[in-house]
């Protein structure tokens, strides 16, 4: 339905922090038809982020909807297609909120910002809104979405009908209409709507009620769902209520074949995963365009890959079954000969983690291995990148037997979940420092480590975390090894492995039936994930997990072989990771 009147700005993003006051570009109001036009601006430079705001407005032409606010991200301005034919509506509000949400103010949500120097994150977002909506036709999906991917568009379509009742109304007696007052409740975290709100609702407009749905989309599901359900202009859209409100994408090909296992994310935001039973390496885009052939990377020695990460030159180490550990430029040519780097203990090759030094350490049974990174310099003396630093047995004691996924510290000490030798084994998470010296004793063990325990992660704040399949929590420990808390709840079940991301919120893989999930716990160990997990986006047998630049978190799907895309749910984190998680 057409708005009239509405005032429309034409913006470029902020670029002194993040939800940063943008700069006005041009701006207009709109006619009886809803469209509008505007005068001539520049973009400098060229490729200035750019988006619409267009708020209050009617649709009768008369009256006032003070609560009326919508936006569509437009991305860089050099690239903008069809620039005459460019709708705002609820559907690119929904979609433009969701991929920027990280980068929009809370106490002003049109402003859309970043810090200058920190671009990666925010241009990548701003892409992304194109595999969701087109906004020259206001529609999902959008026309970038890649070839076999799938979007959300039927989820997208819902949300931008729980807030169409709201745009079409008018202010009643100086106050938002009963519509918008009804959406202001129940899309803040808490509030219950029946003739008035139990809570005040801080929430003043509809591009509010779309971030605070972003950033809380395990809140108030079923009755969000029911206001979809009273006015529903978009379709096709949900006909019952959702497991949670994240909009996740889904991706294939590139090499993405055979198990995809470990995720690992370049500083342009590209993930690369290891595919275990193709023995291969695939890579994506931001937007999840593949960058690799269909048979992904091989060669260079790369065999049944799991553990994969990334050093500060962009350069990718894989971690083979073979003995070996395979070491790639960020176009994927291989860098370290035909067999791959050898010795130093190597073996089984599972976990893989570069610690801030740049070295690498590997996983390989009851030892790990330690090899030079690409900064030589903090290698030993006259020691090339590549060359073992364990001895040829590898580092051993500290109760390490069978160990699988592993995190490097700020002080480069490597820590290693540790499955035991046996199933009935106690579990226990083993630490090294960056010497090789065992500083686990015996293990860190703790009730909830029940083998096989899988993967250990480093959040910002120095603590370690660690999942074990047979428990249905995930451990704490502090950075001596000491028990803090084990943490249930928000679908945590059969966990495999784990993320963080820069504001200390914990991300987990499930593997439980039918399909798994993904489990959100805040830094003091809250679930903020529903019951079941996070689900959506082509999850099956989720195992390798990664936080990006834009704060989507990305998941390898072993059953069907793709990797879904869970659009800003999360804080933007540094990539490379070496070492704990941290602010891009």
């Amino acid at each position: 339905m057409p708005i009239q009147n509405a005032t429309v700005h034409l913006f470029s993003v902020g670029t002194t922090g993040y939800g940063s006051a943008p700069t006005l570009l041009s701006g207009t109001t709109t006619l009886a038809d809803g469209t509008f036009s505007f005068g001539l601006f520049t973009c400098s430079p060229a490729n200035t982020l750019v988006y619409i705001s267009a708020v209050h407005g009617t649709s009768t032409g008369s009256g006032v909807n003070s609560g009326l606010s919508m936006l569509a991200m437009l991305g860089p301005c050099n690239q903008i297609n069809n620039p005459l034919d460019i709708t705002v509506n609820e559907v690119t509000t929904a979609a433009s909120t969701y991929a920027m949400s990280q980068f929009m103010g809370t106490a002003g949500p049109s402003q859309i910002g970043s810090p200058f120097a920190k671009t990666v994150g925010i241009t990548n977002s701003s892409l992304l809104v194109k595999n969701l909506v087109d906004v020259n036709a206001g529609a999902a999906p959008g026309s970038a979405l890649p070839s076999g991917a799938t979007a959300p568009s039927s989820e997208i379509n819902t949300l931008a009908n729980i807030i169409a009742p709201c745009v079409t109304s008018l202010d009643t007696s100086g106050h938002a209409s009963a519509a918008c007052e009804e959406l202001f409740c129940d899309a803040t975290p808490g509030g219950v709507f029946s003739t008035t709100c139990n809570v005040t609702p801080t929430i003043t407009d509809t591009l509010g009620a779309m971030l605070s749905i972003a950033r809380n989309p395990a809140s108030n599901i079923s009755t969000l769902f029911n206001l979809a359900v009273a006015n529903s202009p978009f379709s096709p859209s949900f006909v019952s209520a959702p497991n949670d409100w994240t909009v996740a994408l889904n991706y294939v090909g590139g090499g993405l074949a055979g198990e995809p296992f470990f995720i690992a994310i370049d500083s342009l935001g590209d993930p690369w995963i290891t595919n275990f039973q193709n023995a291969d390496v695939a890579k994506l885009s931001p937007t999840g365009v593949a960058l690799t052939g269909p048979g992904g990377i091989t060669g260079g020695g790369i065999s049944s890959p799991a553990g994969i990460g990334i050093d500060s030159s962009n350069n990718v180490w894989i971690a083979n079954n073979t003995s070996s550990v395979t070491e790639l430029d960020v176009k994927g040519n291989v860098l370290s000969g035909s067999g791959g780097f050898t010795g130093g203990g190597l073996g089984d090759g599972y976990g893989l983690a570069i610690d801030p030094q740049q070295n690498v350490w590997v996983t390989a049974g009851a030892k790990v291995a330690k090899l030079c990174g690409s900064v030589t310099a903090n290698c030993p003396m006259s020691f090339t990148t590549g060359e073992p630093i364990s001895p040829s047995g590898g580092f051993t004691g500290g109760g390490l037997t069978v160990g699988l996924g592993m995190s490097t510290d700020a002080s480069s000490s490597a820590w290693i979940a540790n499955s035991g030798p046996t199933a009935d084994s106690p579990g226990a998470v083993c630490k090294f420092d960056l010497n090789g010296n065992a500083l686990s004793g015996s293990g860190f063990t703790a009730p909830d480590l029940t083998s096989p325990v899988t993967y250990t992660i480093i959040d910002p704040a120095g603590r370690a975390w660690t999942t074990a399949i047979g428990s249905s929590s995930v451990t704490e420990l502090s950075n001596s090894g000491t028990l803090i808390s084990s943490f249930t709840g928000g679908g945590i079940s059969n966990s495999e492995s784990l993320a963080s991301d820069s504001a200390n919120n914990i991300w987990v893989t499930n593997e439980e039936a039918p399909v798994g999930s993904i489990s959100e716990l805040n830094s003091v160990g809250a679930a903020v994930s529903p019951s079941g997990g996070f689900m959506g986006g082509g999850l099956d047998d989720p195992i390798g997990i990664a936080i990006d630049q834009s704060g989507n978190v990305w998941v390898a799907n072993v059953n069907n072989s793709s990797v879904t895309q869970f659009v800003g749910a999360a804080a933007p984190t540094k990539a490379p990771l070496n070492g704990p998680a941290g602010a891009p």
